[in-house]
């Protein structure tokens, strides 16, 4: 993002939690918090790191499957210097792995670029079966959710070559447009290749593993804030919202997550003062902690980028 968006957005996060705090009986507010219990707090970090590690692990499988080799640490690296754009709608801003792998290893970006996409159907399908877990196919009547597997079903039956060389073929009649076919196809091929059944089981599983993780660490967090309800409920709570936040596309899901989780409680009978503090630290965890993992990792790469060109 130029600077002009970063003000914009900034901004706008801003307006939105000073909403959301103003809302509140603040001294209230600031007990809540003077509460926390650090254990569980703490225990809900080492979950949600968990379920940012093994993403990464997701990641080195594509890049596998797709045989583009990179030493492990190295990606690692690049894949977490990604979070630091975590701040865009559906998170696109990831992208920019593609131009480190691009600098680095010489990968081309609609080679890899896909990957973006790839992650979010298959975040889509770890919370869709997330919530299928955790409150059983019989009680699952949102609508979101079917329009979500609908979505899922019709994306991965249209990503093939074969259709796409049908939809495209208007491009190739213009000069100027055939290299914008023939990278269009080139992407088409990789997100086909990263829904073969091999990958599309091992990345499934992974994200699966990855959003359980994070909902395990957002149940403790309603812990650490004395809201007690069982660990099911709160996995739920945690997925179904931040799919609802993602369907926004707002910036992060800022204001929509956090919303549609504040709803959520207050339909559930708690009070606003009482789910406050649990729902802002929540999306700590889940937005700006991996911003400044993004931020750090963004520094390590540089840093490597540097001793490399100096040598």
């Amino acid at each position: 993002m130029n600077s002009n968006k970063i003000i914009l957005v900034s901004i706008f996060v801003v307006v939105v939690y000073a909403i959301i705090i103003s809302l509140s009986d603040t001294k209230l507010f600031l007990t809540k918090f003077s509460t926390v219990n650090i254990k569980y707090l703490l225990i809900a970090l080492g979950f949600f790191s968990l379920g940012y590690f093994v993403r990464s692990f997701r990641w080195i499988e594509m890049l596998r499957f797709m045989k583009i080799k990179i030493p492990v640490l190295k990606n690692i690296i690049i894949y977490f210097t990604g979070y630091a754009f975590s701040l865009t709608p559906g998170k696109v801003g990831e992208g920019i792995r593609s131009k480190y792998l691009k600098d680095s290893f010489e990968v081309s970006i609609t080679r890899s670029l896909p990957t973006v996409l790839a992650e979010r159907y298959y975040d889509v399908i770890g919370v869709i079966a997330i919530i299928f877990i955790t409150v059983g196919l019989t009680q699952t009547g949102s609508f979101m959710v079917y329009a979500g597997i609908a979505l899922l079903v019709f994306f991965y039956f249209s990503v093939r070559k074969k259709i796409a060389l049908k939809l495209l073929s208007p491009l190739n009649r213009v000069k100027r447009l055939q290299a914008i076919q023939h990278n269009l196809i080139e992407s088409v091929e990789v997100l086909e290749t990263l829904l073969k059944p091999k990958i599309f089981v091992q990345c499934s599983f992974l994200t699966i593993v990855s959003w359980m993780a994070e909902a395990v660490g957002a149940y403790f967090v309603f812990k650490s804030f004395h809201l007690e309800f069982g660990i099911l409920k709160g996995a739920f709570d945690y997925v179904t919202t931040s799919l609802a936040g993602a369907a926004t596309l707002l910036p992060g899901g800022v204001g929509g997550t956090e919303a549609s989780l504040i709803g959520l409680l207050l339909l559930q009978g708690h009070s606003y003062d009482d789910i406050l503090g649990a729902v802002l630290m929540i999306r700590f965890f889940a937005l700006w902690y991996v911003i400044i993992i993004g931020i750090v990792f963004t520094s390590i790469y540089k840093m490597n980028q540097r001793r490399y060109i100096s040598k």
